[in-house]
């Protein structure tokens, strides 16, 4: 068996040394390799100026959805209170016909008079 001796005094078996130095040599291909990787990786993202463009058109379009959904809130307020203004008018509107209803068939010859004409208009 062959020694080198570390500044003479530790003996270290040639083979062993052998061993390590392709160890090491071996590590470092492969951190090269991944460094390699990562940086290719990395230089796919875009540079600083094209990644701050893409988030200020993300930033815009959200913008716009949001002024979307601020006019369909607004649109869907408007159904809403159209939908309630008929709905009023159309209450109202029945309580009347039930009030002519009721006063003909109780006998009152003017209201009888009233629903006939309001029946007419109906035609």
């Amino acid at each position: 068996r062959r020694m080198l001796g570390a500044s003479g005094r530790t003996p270290v078996p040639v083979e062993r040394e052998r061993a390590w130095a392709h160890q090491c040599n071996t590590s470092h291909q492969r951190l090269q390799a991944l460094f390699r990787e990562l940086d290719t990786t990395f230089s796919e993202l875009g540079s600083t100026t094209a990644r701050q463009e893409e988030a200020q058109q993300d930033y815009l379009a959200e913008q716009d959805v949001e002024k979307l959904w601020e006019e369909v809130d607004g649109n869907a307020a408007k159904i809403c209170d159209a939908q309630g203004t008929r709905l009023e008018q159309l209450t109202s509107a029945h309580q009347n016909v039930v009030k002519v209803i009721s006063n003909a068939l109780s006998g009152n010859p003017n209201e009888a008079n009233r629903f006939r004409m309001a029946a007419q208009n109906l035609q």
